[in-house]
């Protein structure tokens, strides 16, 4: 028998890379407005944005890259930020 598989394959040009230029936002205090924004650079425009995690009280806006709210429960959130150039490349 044989089986077969569905895969892809992304070729990168390295001259077109897309970086997340943001080394690091600041931290929140509870109860305080807090706002930080994502950067990139390279690929082809547009982009798009993805935040994986949740902060209570904060949400991401992906069309203004803004991580907006406020914070309500101290603690430490592991969150995986994500962004796609036009050809839908990371």
């Amino acid at each position: 028998t044989a089986t077969t598989c569905m895969i892809a394959l992304d070729v990168i040009d390295p001259a077109a890379s897309l970086t997340i230029t943001t080394a690091d936002i600041p931290s929140a205090m509870v109860s305080e407005a807090y706002d930080a924004s994502f950067m990139a650079s390279g690929g082809t425009e547009p982009y798009t944005w993805r935040i994986d995690g949740v902060v209570p009280g904060l949400s991401f806006e992906p069309s203004t890259q803004h991580l907006t709210g406020t914070p309500t429960v101290a603690g430490s959130y592991p969150l995986v930020v994500e962004v796609r150039d036009g050809r839908g490349l990371l």
